[in-house]
């Protein structure tokens, strides 16, 4: 439904700075008492007004007048007044479309024709050349278009579309029974004439409500919006800024004492900003009242009032919301003084720390050397050392803090970022313990790959000497395939340990999305590649362990005879899918054969 010539009514604005003759005096802190009843009486016309005018042109609509006038008030009843239901259509059927304002889509455009100006419910606008270009309009009818009003609308509509001044045009309607029957003839005729151009667009009652349910909370989110502004403006009256210019009174006076070299002291901070924001949970309250109030003065029909208080309380939380972010800058400045307060306390470690990241070094440089139960103790002394100096200061800071009266926020705060900062100073000897605990556990899986190397290779020498015993295979070719699947002491004492376990124990399956082996590893899952030497020997071993011979365990491993470094096998080969599947196959027959034995 278009309003082609009617002018919105205009409001006069308030004026924030003049408040209501006799207003009760300004209380202990400032902001007027809720029950101001000067002050409301101002703010009953203001709201009521606004609220409205948003129903103003659906209550002058004679609905006696509206065809099948049942069936039209079943629809009021269900979605709102007249305006409401065709802002909701439209708006419905522009988001089913995907019709958005970044595609230039706008709404209440208005054109100027020789009859007066046409104002268009939603249109694509172009710029060109600085002037806009008119490429698409739809008009939405939601319910009974009167004959004078439709057909005065298409009038304007059939000059646009003659002179070229709109490309494409729609007319949207639930129904053409909706229609005065000559506006329904009017409107078949202009889409023969501009066929293609001009399009009347029947959607269906099923359609329609769908649209309509989807319009609706944004018609409802328009409205709050259009309130918005209304109830901001009242809102600003000096009694109702108080917590609002005490803030920033007081950021201010920060801000200054920092440039003249003399801050705030720590207690006089914390003590501020308590009051702040128990001036923030009094404008609370109080607002909140003055809502409540200013809503039972204006005498709202109850959906104005619904709509009113639910745009109060959108309003109030964002101003509550801001408030309390503003103390932001008030709650850094604690924090920077709380900084300065907790470093001024801490003893002084300065000693024990250049003594702690000296030891560091030497011990990461000497690690190679040292046996790994000393490399072990060593770490752990230092680590334990550097841990305690640092909880030395932690604790001081902290009870520094607690005294000076900050809350746990605060303290917290504080010492989260001076433990960022402790980090950062200590760094360097984190880093030579790291580099200290990487030797150790490489000691440590050496030493534990040792003990598995001695019992491979014994395990292999076995299951080699008895293939080799049958009088039908090649001792020969037994030998290479041992040689092939024994490990080397010094060459493989840096396989993974953990790797080689797990396939020795089956702990493993073949992820084929990913072209891995995944491995219960300490309850979690590891991924290691196809590749992965440790894997191979453990799946070596498995198997030998089943009774596998060495030949055969050599080929289900690929692992091939003749290769200097079971680690190196040279440049990776992309994996045929036919290899993968082969090998797949190969893991589920020997899985079966194994289930096969455990049931025997």
């Amino acid at each position: 439904m278009s309003a082609d010539d009617q002018q919105p009514p205009e409001h006069d604005a308030p004026d924030p700075s003049s408040g209501p003759a006799g207003s009760a005096p300004i209380g202990d802190r400032g902001l007027t008492e809720a029950g101001d009843a000067g002050h409301a009486a101002y703010v009953q016309g203001k709201i009521a007004d606004a609220a409205k005018s948003l129903g103003r042109e659906a209550d002058s609509v004679e609905l006696h007048s509206i065809r099948n006038p049942i069936d039209w008030r079943n629809e009021l009843d269900k979605w709102g007044n007249r305006r409401e239901l065709h802002d909701a259509f439209m708006y419905g059927m522009q988001a089913m479309q995907d019709r958005t304002p970044e595609a230039g889509w706008v709404y209440e455009y208005s054109i100027k024709t020789p009859l007066s100006f046409r104002r268009i419910d939603v249109a694509q606008v172009e710029k060109l050349l600085g002037r806009d270009r008119l490429v698409h309009n739809n008009e939405y009818k939601a319910g009974y278009v009167a004959r004078e009003e439709g057909l005065l609308q298409l009038q304007k509509e059939e000059f646009l579309l003659a002179n070229n001044l709109v490309e494409r045009s729609e007319y949207t309607v639930p129904s053409l029974d909706l229609l005065d029957p000559e506006v329904a003839q009017r409107a078949a005729e202009l889409e023969q004439r501009f066929k293609g151009r001009f399009i009347v667009n029947e959607v269906g009652r099923e359609v329609f409500e769908q649209t309509v349910a989807i319009g609706k909370p944004i018609v409802q989110q328009n409205a709050v919006e259009k309130l918005r502004a209304t109830i901001e403006q009242l809102r600003e009256n000096p009694t109702l800024t108080v917590a609002r210019d005490a803030i920033r009174n007081f950021i201010a006076e920060i801000e200054q004492a920092r440039e003249q070299g003399e801050p705030i002291p720590l207690r006089v901070l914390v003590a501020a900003r308590e009051d702040l924001a128990e001036l923030v949970r009094v404008d609370q309250r109080v607002i909140q009242d003055y809502d409540r109030i200013a809503r039972e003065k204006a005498r709202l029909k109850i959906s104005q009032a619904l709509l009113v208080e639910q745009a109060q309380a959108v309003t109030r939380d964002e101003r509550t919301e801001t408030l309390f972010a503003s103390l932001g800058a008030v709650d850094r400045e604690i924090d920077r003084a709380a900084e300065e307060l907790a470093e001024g306390a801490r003893p002084n470690t300065r000693e024990e720390r250049d003594r702690a990241l000296e030891q560091a070094q030497a011990l990461a440089r000497n690690a190679d050397r040292q046996e790994e139960l000393d490399l072990q103790r060593a770490h752990a002394r230092l680590t334990y050392q550097l841990q305690a100096t640092q909880e030395t200061e932690r604790e001081a800071e902290r009870e520094a803090l607690e005294q000076a009266g900050l809350g746990p926020d605060h303290v917290d705060e504080a010492v989260r970022r001076l433990d960022e900062a402790r980090e950062q100073r200590d760094a360097a000897t984190r880093a030579h313990l790291l580099n200290v605990d990487n030797h150790v556990k490489t000691k440590a899986n050496a030493r534990v790959m040792g003990t598995e190397i001695e019992r491979h290779n014994a395990l292999i020498e076995r299951v080699g000497g008895k293939a080799a015993n049958q009088p039908t295979r090649d001792p020969e070719v037994i030998r290479e395939a041992v040689n092939a699947l024994r490990l080397d002491p010094e060459r493989d004492s840096n396989l993974n340990a953990q790797v080689y376990r797990a396939a020795k124990e089956g702990r493993v399956t073949y992820e084929r999305e990913t072209r891995q082996w995944v491995m219960q590893i300490d309850g979690r899952q590891v991924r290691v590649p196809l590749e992965s030497a440790a894997r191979q020997a453990g799946e070596a071993a498995r198997l030998a362990e089943l009774g596998y011979d060495p030949v055969a365990i050599r080929n289900m491993t690929h692992i091939q005879p003749a290769q200097p470094d079971i680690r190196d096998r040279g440049p990776k080969q992309p994996e045929t899918d036919v290899a993968e599947r082969g090998r797949q196959a190969e893991l589920e027959r020997r899985q079966a054969k194994e289930r096969e034995g455990r049931d025997r």
